[in-house]
């Protein structure tokens, strides 16, 4: 406000201006005018002094040459119920004030806070006449800590938090635990939790606001300051010197008016609010991986089902992209890196784990289905050792992976992976299995460093590879979800699903949340083929929980029935060890005619050689249908296999191959074979070009195959697999990219030799798929 002069009757008097205007509407008369000049003053900042204007509550100062006054703010007193009516501070005072705290002599207003002067880990704050003193807690986001001498807290150099760069002064707080604050300070990250204040409120006012790090008092009450240094608290009176507890973790001494507690302080906790517990006779939660114990365990993400994710840190979430993605990748040291491949089975709503790939020390692992795995794009047999970086082997029904560097993934075949890295990769990892950093709650960051609430965008961020290996069939012409329509559906998934709620895991369910993992045997089972059990990989995943929390459970994978109660129903998750495989020249048969009659049933294609099938048949129900044979060595394996192929497809080395007559671009052929549950052909060998070539010239027309150089000009891959070429037979003058040409066709007019061409063209194209038939597996292709 401005300060007015005004003459009137040869007089000066100094007015306030909202005081004039008051008094102008109050006593001038109709249309009259008031008239004056702004005081001035000569002196920048000095405080003048009005008769009858300055006070406690109004102070004018020289500002620009001109005489302003203002009146003081006060602050609000929510909260505080020591507002004291003789407060001896309050004396020329325009404002109440909460009650102040006395310790070593000196005053300090409510609400500020100091360290102690002999360590400085010791963290003193007043609130309301009462002191608290605790030991403040670190917190390092880093493996290696620098420490400063006169500091409590150590630091970590340069300030970039997952994956973040912050500017100097910049905080921000643990989203694990809200009352962890860190701050940039000069180029380094300091982080540290000191206790909440001892609240000198009733119980029944104290509240916690949403997303506080601690609780406050609601209201507010004054009183009169006691005498001879008595401490009024929670509306209890204690003499000075007298000791109490307000609380199991906190101890109280009254001091000349002021109750001075020491509160435990508890550790910044680095998982979800949710995962953390609270001991038995303990003030602080705790994580579970805080646990002595368990410190140093590995980081474990798996991936199950349609699929579903589990994180380093904890968090389960759905994402059915049909694409590549990284699943896990050292950020920081780049040692390693995992691929998955998803693609739709029944439907368009669900995808699966087709294949991984493992990138480490310039070798690439692939895991396909039915437990192939190649390295370096050529099939091996295991177990297989490369020395010194890594071996794989066969535990059960699984194919293990293992390196020195700390990496272990479990594949099982089918579409079950498990991730496990070494407690050193903390904060270093990123994908889709999260950044291992102990906080669940950022798990959802995408390479672009957004933290995403949707998971299907989240996922989006993480995708390789080209836009190929995304085809899949419109959702637009699929039927929804069986359980969306079908009553029945859904009654049949609960009924299989109900084996996690059973007696098995009863034990694990007191310590592993059970609720996630059934929602997804759910799901899973809502997109089953009615001949399959998909509720497995959901068991698999819950016992594997189970396991590391040292909790085993009577769940068998291979078969369920050597643990179930009597009268229980029984359903196998896998098929026998000893489960039929075709070789190449020599076919050994493991199993039971129960099971595999519809295989050996169709053994009755090779002729001439009907009556010793029967016989054999009978051999096997005599001997208690278990049969071991030994076929000779000239049997015709793609006559004995063509009855697996689908109709009207060939056969050739264990692979099923579709020619198809329809003139289309190279992205809609890779999407239609798909749609067959196959792939665009992948041409490996020169038995398998000759073969294709062969089949192309009955036919004489154009035909895709799956090569492809859409992500980088001039790196050709196979769609299927992300693998370079291992064999080729371009015709001489090609590849030559004329006018954007990214993909693999044979060519009529150079007797079907390879040329590439514009992947928005039209041609027939050649589907391939694997051989599976009721009996067993194909080996060898």
């Amino acid at each position: 406000m401005l300060i007015l002069t005004i003459n009137y009757r040869n007089h000066r008097c100094y007015v306030i201006l909202w005081m004039l205007h008051t008094l102008t509407f109050l006593f001038a008369p109709v249309g009259s005018q008031l008239v004056g000049t702004i005081s001035r003053c000569d002196t920048e900042g000095e405080d003048i002094y009005i008769e009858g204007i300055t006070g406690p509550c109004i102070r004018c100062f020289c500002k620009n040459g001109e005489v302003r006054c203002e009146r003081e703010v006060c602050q609000s007193l929510e909260g505080c119920y020591m507002i004291l009516f003789d407060n001896p501070w309050q004396k020329n005072q325009c404002c109440e004030v909460c009650k102040r705290c006395q310790y070593q002599g000196k005053a300090f207003d409510s609400g500020q806070s100091w360290v102690e002067a002999d360590d400085p880990c010791v963290t003193l704050h007043c609130r309301a006449g009462v002191i608290t003193r605790s030991e403040m807690k670190c917190y390092t986001p880093c493996m290696d800590t620098v420490t400063t001498p006169g500091l409590c807290c150590g630091s970590c150099t340069g300030c970039k938090y997952q994956g973040k760069q912050l500017s100097d002064g910049e905080s921000f707080t643990l989203k694990s635990d809200s009352c962890t604050k860190c701050l940039c300070q000069r180029g380094s990250i300091v982080c540290q939790k000191q206790a909440c204040p001892v609240l000198n409120c009733p119980a029944n006012v104290i509240y916690t606001p949403n997303g506080s790090c601690c609780a406050v008092c609601s209201g507010e009450r004054r009183i009169f300051n006691l005498p001879g240094g008595r401490c009024f608290f929670q509306n209890k009176i204690y003499k000075t010197g007298q000791l109490f507890m307000p609380g199991n973790c906190t101890k109280c001494t009254c001091m000349e008016g002021t109750a001075i507690c020491d509160r435990e302080s508890c550790p910044p906790l680095t998982c979800s609010l949710d995962r953390a517990f609270q001991p038995k006779d303990s003030c602080c939660k705790i994580c579970p991986s805080k646990d002595p114990c368990e410190y140093k365990v590995e980081g474990v993400c798996t991936v199950y089902g349609d699929p579903h994710y589990r994180t380093f840190d904890g968090k389960i979430f759905n994402f059915q992209g049909p694409c590549k993605y990284l699943l896990a990748e050292d950020e920081s040291g780049k040692s390693f890196a995992i691929r998955v491949r998803n693609e739709a089975r029944t439907s368009p709503w669900f995808t699966w784990t087709k294949m991984l790939s493992i990138f480490i020390s310039g070798h690439k692992v692939g895991l396909h289905q039915k437990r192939v795995v190649k390295v370096n794009r050529k099939r091996v047999r295991l177990p297989f050792t490369k020395i010194p970086h890594f071996k794989l082997y066969r535990e059960g029904q699984s194919i293990v992976f293992q390196s020195k560097i700390g990496l272990k993934v479990v594949w099982d075949g089918h579409s079950y992976v498990e991730v496990t890295v070494a407690s050193r990769y903390r904060t270093k990892m990123q994908g889709l299995c999260g950044n291992y950093n102990g906080n669940a709650d950022d798990d959802m960051r995408g390479r672009d460093q957004k933290v995403y609430k949707s998971s299907e965008e989240f996922g989006d961020t993480w995708r390789v590879g080209s836009r190929a290996a995304c085809a899949i069939v419109d959702k637009q012409e699929t039927k929804l979800p069986s359980c969306d329509t079908e009553k029945h559906a859904l009654k049949r998934a609960k009924t299989e699903c109900s084996t996690i709620l059973g007696s098995m895991f009863t034990k694990c369910r007191r310590r592993v949340d059970v609720g996630p993992y059934y929602r997804s045997c759910i799901t899973d089972m809502c997109d089953c083929p009615q001949d399959q059990i998909c509720a497995c990989e959901s068991f698999k995943a819950y016992a594997h929980a189970c396991s590391r929390f040292g909790i085993s459970t009577k769940w068998d994978e291979r078969n369920m029935s050597t643990s179930m109660p009597e009268g229980a129903r029984f359903k196998k998750c896998t098929k026998n060890v000893n489960e039929p495989v075709l070789i190449t020249r020599t076919q050994f048969i493991f199993g039971r005619y129960d099971d595999y009659k519809g295989y050996i049933r169709s053994l009755n294609l090779i002729r001439p050689y009907e009556s010793q099938t029967e016989y054999l048949l009978q051999i096997m129900k005599l001997v208690g249908h278990v049969l071991i044979v030994l076929f000779v060595r000239f049997v015709d394996v793609d006559s004995l296999l063509i009855s697996n192929c689908p109709h009207g497809w060939l056969p050739h080395s264990g692979h099923c191959y579709g020619f198809f007559k329809h003139l289309v671009s190279w992205y809609d052929a890779s999407s239609a074979c798909k749609a067959h549950t196959g792939y665009l052909a992948t041409i490996e060998t020169s038995d398998e070009n000759t073969f294709l070539k062969t089949q192309s010239k009955i036919i004489n027309a154009n035909f895709w195959v799956g090569g492809e150089d859409d992500l980088i000009e001039g790196e050709w891959t196979w769609a299927e697999t992300d693998e370079p070429f291992d064999f080729t037979d371009w015709i001489s003058t090609q590849p030559d990219n004329s006018q954007g040409e990214d993909c693999l066709a044979l060519w009529q007019a150079a007797s079907w030799q390879w040329n590439d061409w514009s992947c928005e063209s039209h041609s027939y194209y050649i589907c391939e798929k694997s051989i599976s038939g009721s009996g067993g597996a194909i080996i060898g292709k």
